[in-house]
């Protein structure tokens, strides 16, 4: 989905499976004022957004400053709920992946099948990652 504006988060491009696709927009609906007010939540710390995790190492999203861009990295997990946040994802990440609903129904696992040839990406062909805190590239 492709975005003109991140405030009023209005698609100008869909694509879905590498085709273009025209989504259906309905007619705005009016909001009511006093809809715009239900949602209270209190400020966001870094505290609350601390990362917990087990090991050496942790996988962290990074956010890109006014883009929908993230990219993943790894940060050291330092207590003890750092350590077992990672351990518990591992584990319901596992049991996910070994699920029917996992393997089968999202990756389409196959089973152990010959395929002809490999249709997937060459890594060679992707642009490379930046590192932390260095702006992306940006294509003429």
């Amino acid at each position: 989905m492709l975005l003109e504006d991140l405030e009023r988060f209005e698609p100008a491009l869909v694509i879905k499976d590498g085709e273009v696709v025209e989504p259906e927009r309905p007619a705005p609906v009016a909001v009511p004022d006093w809809l715009r007010t239900t949602v209270n939540i209190a400020p966001v710390s870094p505290d609350d957004l601390r990362v917990c995790a087990r090991g050496a190492r942790v996988r962290v999203i990074e956010l890109v400053p006014d883009q929908l861009l993230t990219f993943a990295r790894e940060a050291d997990p330092k207590t003890d709920g750092e350590r077992f946040f990672v351990e518990l994802k591992g584990w319901t990440t596992f049991g996910y992946y070994t699920s029917r609903i996992g393997i089968h129904d999202e990756m389409e696992y196959k089973g152990n099948t010959l395929l002809a040839e490999f249709s997937g990406t060459d890594p060679a062909t992707l642009p490379a990652i930046p590192p932390p805190g260095e702006p992306l590239p940006v294509k003429p």
